[in-house]
């Protein structure tokens, strides 16, 4: 099966009103036949929102791909020999 998927975001009448940036994140990535995503919701009251979010979602995306096993990723690394 070949997975296909979309991240998208908006920002709102009121935000677009008062001249604020949207401050939602989604991300993904597909790997052979799993497919990790994340989404965060910002915090409209905090000023930094859209960088609470963009991590949360990054730090999300990275420990649930460290959790896969090997087989699942599309690569394996083999650490390299130094004599």
């Amino acid at each position: 099966m070949v997975w296909k998927a979309i991240a998208r975001s908006a920002t709102g009448t009121s935000h677009e009103q008062q001249k604020i940036r949207c401050q939602d994140c989604g991300n993904y990535r597909i790997f052979k036949d799993v497919i990790v995503g994340a989404v965060a919701d910002g915090a409209g009251s905090a000023k930094y929102s859209h960088f609470g979010s963009e991590l949360a979602v990054e730090t999300a995306a990275s420990v649930a791909i460290a959790l896969l096993p090997p087989e699942r990723l599309p690569f394996r690394c083999t650490p390299s020999s130094t004599h």
